[in-house]
């Protein structure tokens, strides 16, 4: 073993490396990442849109999809590219009196979803901007029933786009969230669907813009972790370390002495055979 200079410099070259295999990892999935979809409505909406109204904010005249109330509006895209996840990104307007989790007016949900996919956000929003009052308290960016925050939290602009306040309790008339949602998705058709389900009263509106679609494919695999106690197998995701899924149950009888799975060819999102 070499002096304390000489393993300084053994872990100087080893943080190197390591360093340097991170930017390789990072630059391949960059690499992989292609836009499919972008529109922020300057022209129109075109006909992946179910619904295709297009207003301009009193203030500023920008152009948003929208506004809608008690609707639900998909974007269905078709032919994309091989890939292994999307990423979504869009403005969400909301618009006039959100009562946030207020059960006599509201409470005031919006829901976006994925066809045969997950539900992406499903939380309540408030205008509320007086002086906090619980009675008007939002869930985001908690889900609905998990979180209990004054209204606008987490709201990138407030009162920018010239709504007028018509809630009687002292709110902003408008509020701009920026959002983004990564989820594993496989196949050519992706169907998003974005909805403010019926509530007690209907006198808020919401609309979209800025609306962005990306998808990768992915070089770095999956990690399998077996459980002993259980026999199950857990995946992560190699890239993120995020939690995927339970890829085997338990009582299987998987163990890490025995777990050797090679995936040969991807039938579903999640299915495999083994060679």
């Amino acid at each position: 073993m070499g002096g304390p200079g000489e393993q300084a410099d053994s872990f100087g070259e080893q943080e190197e490396s390591e360093s340097a295999e991170q930017d390789s990892v990072e630059a391949q999935w960059k690499d992989t990442e292609k836009k499919v979809y972008s529109e922020n409505f300057g022209r129109g909406a075109g006909p992946e849109w179910s619904h295709r109204t297009v207003s301009r904010t009193p203030k500023g005249e920008r152009k948003f999809l929208g506004p809608f109330s008690e609707q639900e509006v998909t974007l269905s895209l078709a032919d994309l590219p091989d890939h292994d996840e999307v990423e979504v990104q869009l403005e969400l307007f909301v618009l006039n009196s959100w009562d946030g989790n207020d059960t006599t007016k509201g409470p005031d949900r919006w829901v976006a979803s994925v066809d045969d996919g997950p539900v992406l956000l499903d939380a309540t929003f408030s205008n509320d901007d007086a002086p906090f009052d619980a009675r008007y308290e939002q869930s985001y960016p908690k889900p609905y029933l998990q979180g209990s925050h004054p209204g606008l939290t987490g709201a990138a602009k407030k009162g920018k786009l010239g709504y007028r306040d018509e809630s009687g309790y002292g709110s902003r008339g408008d509020a701009i969230y920026p959002l983004s949602f990564t989820f594993r998705h496989t196949g050519d058709r992706l169907t998003l669907r974005f909805a403010d389900p019926p509530r007690g009263e209907a006198n808020e509106q919401w609309g979209l813009d800025s609306v962005k679609v990306k998808v990768r494919k992915k070089k770095v695999g999956d990690l399998l972790v077996s459980n002993n106690v259980d026999s199950s197998v857990l995946r992560y995701d190699g890239m993120t370390g995020n939690f995927i899924d339970v890829f085997v149950p338990a009582g299987s009888g998987a163990n890490a002495a025995t777990l050797t799975f090679m995936p040969s060819k991807r039938k579903k999102p999640h299915e495999y055979e083994a060679d």
